[in-house]
């Protein structure tokens, strides 16, 4: 299933910010959250089922959070040590920071 990946901060991930090395933080920023009619038609996955995301870059397991606020074919993931293994090393205007949105996956 093709989809657009979009990542930036969870609350939750916002709380935990100054404590990256607890697992807490890793267990938030290893979630990815998904329209639920996309988890049906990846053959019915569940919360809490691992979902691997792949880009031209890389791949990764995220654990899969449903979320009504996605549109279809969005995955949106937080910001973190997970969404940097898939995420592109291209930047824009020098500023050093690849794009974190809309990165085409699967």
């Amino acid at each position: 299933m093709d989809v657009l990946i979009t990542s930036g901060r969870t609350i939750a991930q916002g709380r935990k910010l100054y404590y990256k090395d607890m697992p807490e933080y890793s267990d938030e920023t290893a979630r990815c959250f998904v329209n639920p009619f996309d988890l049906l038609e990846l053959g019915g996955a569940a919360a809490g089922d691992y979902l691997l995301l792949s880009t031209g870059t890389g791949e990764e397991v995220f654990s899969a959070t449903p979320c009504d606020d996605l549109v279809s074919g969005t995955v949106f993931i937080p910001c973190g040590p997970h969404a940097n293994a898939i995420l592109h090393a291209t930047t824009r205007g020098g500023t050093g920071a690849p794009d974190y949105k809309w990165l085409e996956g699967r």
